[in-house]
């Protein structure tokens, strides 16, 4: 079967930088909305669903795309479907990370520092001493003030996407009976 990679890797661009303009908007939401980012129901919604849902659900989305619109004979590998899965992931992390960093360092430096109350507040709800509550904040200012916590924390993230994106590709792959192992 002949390699599919660049029409594998255009089009993954194209949908990866739709899930980062998605991710990027979403954001700015939550920014200009002034969300309460300190509550239990944002946690579930933004992490659960916003975080992995709707990304997991659009590569899956965008490579069974490529394979039944693109491809030809509808037949992509595990090893393209995995490069595309990547390429779309990796692609969103980095529009996503570069709107985090311009919003935490120049848009709004003092945007954590707003919710103080929020954050006392929801600690105070599982009945958290005030010095811990006071020690919890003070670290979290510290950690925010550096660029490279947030960029380092990025390698967790970049660990997370390719096993996602090794489990999905299961998916999406469509082999030939006999002559495609992978």
């Amino acid at each position: 079967m002949k390699s599919n990679y660049t029409i594998v890797l255009k089009n993954s661009a194209v949908f990866g930088s739709i899930l980062g303009g998605f991710m990027f908007v979403t954001s700015l939401l939550i920014y200009v909305l002034n969300v309460n980012v300190f509550n239990v129901f944002f946690w579930v919604i933004y992490y659960g669903l916003i975080l992995l849902a709707i990304p997991i659900t659009l590569g899956l989305y965008a490579t069974n795309y490529l394979r039944t619109r693109l491809l030809p004979e509808n037949r992509m590998t595990y090893l393209e479907a995995f490069v595309g899965l990547m390429i779309i992931f990796f692609i969103a992390l980095i529009i996503s990370t570069a709107y985090s960093l311009l919003q935490t360092f120049v848009i709004d430096p003092n945007y954590l520092s707003n919710h103080y109350g929020d954050f006392t507040a929801m600690m105070q709800r599982f009945n958290v001493p005030q010095s811990q509550i006071d020690e919890a904040w003070e670290k979290a200012l510290d950690q925010s003030k550096n660029p490279w916590n947030l960029i380092k924390g990025l390698r967790w993230t970049s660990i997370f996407i390719v096993g996602i994106s090794a489990l999905l590709a299961l998916f999406v792959r469509k082999k030939d009976k006999a002559l495609d192992v992978l």
